[in-house]
């Protein structure tokens, strides 16, 4: 069985969770190979729990409470973490953001009831993975899609139209500025391993 959990899923069942086994981190630029990793991992696999990263922020820009908190809070931030901005302030409210991006995802996997919980996105940078930690009975892995920055652009330029709508914000520069801020999941955060895969 694979299920896929939204936000709405978190006051009807984190009260009721059984552990979660295990939790997959999938961490990548665009394009780099994460949804071909997890159709293949599917394949071999069941009690599958999916959680999107673009979903969860999807449903937290839709929220106009939380992103007022989070431009007030972003306005007390004086050294951000992020470097994705030229702006302080644009990367003061990305660690706000952030922050409360791993606050929804630790709820997510709390409400998970399947043996296996698969975080699917993007997870540049180590503040974004910082939830794991909050789950120290699983078998926690990190699966970092190490493509290169070129073959990320070769296949987005190969997207259709309607692919390329889905993914508006996306564009060539922005995947080669993620590429020089990524950082890569190492045990330390708290993985009990990290698995490198390249799709060239």
């Amino acid at each position: 069985m694979t299920v896929l959990i939204s936000i709405q899923n978190i006051i009807l069942r984190v009260n009721t969770c059984v552990h979660t086994e295990e939790i997959i981190v999938l961490c990548g630029l665009p394009c780099a190979g994460k949804t071909t990793w997890l159709r293949e991992y599917m394949v071999q696999h069941e009690s599958v729990a999916v959680i999107c990263r673009d979903q969860v922020i999807s449903e937290m820009l839709r929220d106009a409470d939380l992103i007022a908190r989070i431009n007030d809070r972003s306005k007390k931030v004086l050294n951000p973490i992020s470097k994705l901005y030229a702006s302080l302030r644009e990367n003061a409210r990305n660690d706000e953001f952030t922050r409360e991006y791993v606050v929804r995802i630790t709820s997510l996997i709390q409400a998970c009831q399947v043996r296996i919980c698969i975080i699917d996105g993007l997870h540049a940078q180590r503040i974004s993975r910082e939830f794991i930690r909050t789950f120290p009975h699983a078998v926690r892995r990190a699966v970092y899609l190490s493509t290169s920055a070129d073959t990320c652009v070769a296949r987005f330029r190969g997207l259709t139209h309607d692919e390329r709508l889905r993914r508006k914000q996306l564009t060539e520069q922005l995947i080669y500025k993620l590429a020089d801020i990524f950082e890569p999941p190492h045990e330390d955060e708290g993985f009990d391993s990290v698995v490198s895969c390249r799709y060239e």
